[in-house]
Order: C-alpha cells, then sequence, then structure tokens
C-alpha cells in the first residue's frame, strides 16, 4: 500500500480574512485562514439557510481544508470549483457574477491568493 499523505499540523494562531459573495440561497461568508507554508483552512457559512444546506457547505469547507493541509494546490481546488451553476446565478456588487455556492468558494480562494501574489511581488 502506498504511504499514506498526513495532513500538515494547524497551529495553534493563524491569520484569517472573510470574503461574502452573493448566492441564489443567500450570502455566504467564506473564512480562509493561513499559516506560515499559505493557506490552511477554509470555514463556509451560508446565511440564514436550513441545517442542510449548512450542513453541506460545512463539509465543503473542511474537505477544502482537509485537501490544502496535504499539500494539494489551492489552485487545482479553484479548479475544481469554478463555473459550478446552479439554478440562478447572482450577480455581485462589482458586476461579477457566482453560480452556485462553490463557484463563490472558488471566486473567493482565487482572490485570496492572488492578493497573496499581489502582496509577495508577483
Amino acid at each position: 500500500m502506498a504511504d499514506l499523505i498526513k495532513p500538515r499540523h494547524r497551529p495553534e494562531k493563524v491569520i484569517g480574512y472573510t470574503y461574502k459573495k452573493k448566492t441564489e440561497l443567500g450570502n455566504v461568508y467564506i473564512v480562509i485562514n493561513e499559516d506560515e507554508i499559505g493557506p490552511l483552512e477554509v470555514f463556509v457559512n451560508l446565511g440564514k439557510s436550513g441545517t442542510s444546506l449548512m450542513a453541506l457547505t460545512e463539509a465543503i469547507g473542511r474537505l477544502i481544508s482537509l485537501a490544502l493541509r496535504a499539500s494539494i494546490s489551492p489552485w487545482e481546488i479553484v479548479d475544481q470549483l469554478s463555473g459550478i451553476k446552479s439554478a440562478y446565478p447572482t450577480q455581485q456588487p462589482d458586476g461579477s457574477v457566482v453560480f452556485s455556492v462553490p463557484d463563490a468558494i472558488a471566486q473567493a480562494l482565487t482572490e485570496f491568493l492572488n492578493e497573496k501574489s499581489a502582496n509577495n511581488g508577483g
């Protein structure tokens, strides 16, 4: 059997950024925490939703966090979630469109990664 990947340890203190996106299901708040290596975990909170939807968004966040801690490229995660469409795309205040909650997560991760890249000179 192949060696299993052990996710990196979560430090006691991390830095986080929260992104708010409008979706057909209401506002979704995506928290991206990082350590000295890079993005470490993602929490997804869908405002004013039912318990089933909250469970699904929490599960997505947990799986993304596990992937990040297992050194999966955040850009691979973005590729998997980007463009997933639901019934009602939602226009954002800046004119962009969010197609679904997973697409909103991909957009938030993209913003986070682009901001970090710009701050680090490329």
